[in-house]
């Protein structure tokens, strides 16, 4: 798919198990402005569909992942996240970065900074 002119798509699931996000954080971040809201282990069932996603929101363990400046998450890029809604004025910087051990990827695709002539 296309976001902001610019060709999307999914790497393979060996790819995405070996991959991991990094969560820098510019702001603190507490209950009041949208904390990064993981479930527990839910890395493990690989690509999920929308109906295992809401059956995992439903029984799985949500954790709220509050942060200080410079704080830094890691954590599995296949684990289901989201960021919580905001209920203040108070900023909610990060800086996410996903890093993966394969540089290269099947089926003539490319990662963006490749096609940049950055490899």
């Amino acid at each position: 798919n296309r976001k902001s002119g610019v060709d999307h798509c999914q790497p393979p699931l060996p790819i995405l198990r070996r991959m991991l996000t990094a969560r820098v954080h510019l702001d603190p971040v507490d209950d009041s402005n949208g904390p990064l809201e993981i479930l527990e282990a839910s890395h493990a069932g690989g690509v999920l569909t929308s109906g295992a996603i809401t059956e995992v929101v439903k029984t799985g363990t949500r954790l709220s992942c509050f942060a200080n400046p410079g704080d830094i998450w890691l954590y599995k890029t296949l684990i289901v996240h989201r960021s919580g809604a905001s209920n203040s004025s108070n900023r909610r910087r990060v800086l996410q970065l996903d890093f993966s051990p394969d540089s290269a990827l099947p089926g003539g695709v490319s990662w963006a900074f490749a096609r940049k002539g950055n490899a």
